[in-house]
């Protein structure tokens, strides 16, 4: 297993029990059996590491789902890694990670609607189909937070 892969299993590990903003690079290292040199040789901070762990385990997964007809299938891949990350997920959440999160999950539904407005319409302009996709993850993002 690779360093930064080590790194990530032993942050998942402890924010299961403990909120991501109580967890020093010290406890990750020791916990991780590695030199703190180390970590700080591959992450500038915990936070870098977390986004790291998003992007590694979710969003380039989901790239290949932005299309008409997988969208659908790309969104269960989201649930489904949300469900089985839940710990991880709801500590981010509750963190001070929180935009954290907010910035992932919105570049990932945006990725997914510019990528079916792309599919379905070759030739719309970059800037319309961009406009496309902020407009509707805003719409979701707006009824989310109005409980709709």
């Amino acid at each position: 297993m690779d360093t930064k892969q080590k790194l990530a299993d032993t942050l998942k590990e402890l924010m299961k029990t403990i909120p991501v903003d109580h967890i020093t690079v010290n406890q990750l290292t020791s916990s991780a059996d590695v030199a703190r040199n180390t970590f700080y040789y591959h992450f500038a901070d915990i936070n870098e590491l977390v986004a790291w762990i998003y992007n590694r385990e979710i969003v380039t997964q989901l790239a290949v789902y932005q299309r008409e007809r997988d969208w659908g299938v790309g969104l269960g891949v989201l649930v489904t890694y949300i469900e089985n990350n839940r710990h991880f997920c709801l500590n981010t959440f509750h963190s001070l990670n929180r935009d954290l999160l907010s910035r992932f999950l919105y570049r990932v539904a945006f990725n997914m609607v510019a990528g079916v407005v792309q599919d379905l319409k070759v030739d719309c302009p970059a800037t319309f189909r961009d406009e496309i996709a902020n407009f509707m993850v805003g719409h979701w993002r707006h009824r989310l937070r109005n409980g709709l």
